[in-house]
């Protein structure tokens, strides 16, 4: 039976998670419409990239709140 003090060891966060996408810089001055679409895509793409880390953090969050779960029922 696992003691109450008994530290807890987390496995370490992926890369997916780690990574931080930073916002697009939009220039001063006046854009034409090939720059105004050049910036939206990469805002998009950061987005996606941004919603994927996102889903893998929920799953490992639940994944982890389920084991955790089930050790209290151990007991």
């Amino acid at each position: 039976m696992p003691s109450a003090r008994a530290p807890i060891s987390l496995p370490a966060l992926t890369p997916e998670v780690r990574k931080v996408h930073k916002p697009v810089v939009i220039p001063d001055g006046v854009l034409d419409q090939q720059g105004t679409e050049k910036l939206w895509g990469r805002d998009r793409a950061s987005l996606v990239q941004c919603e994927a880390g996102k889903a893998v953090l929920i799953n490992y969050h639940d994944v982890l709140a389920s084991k955790l779960a089930g050790a209290d029922q151990s007991r």
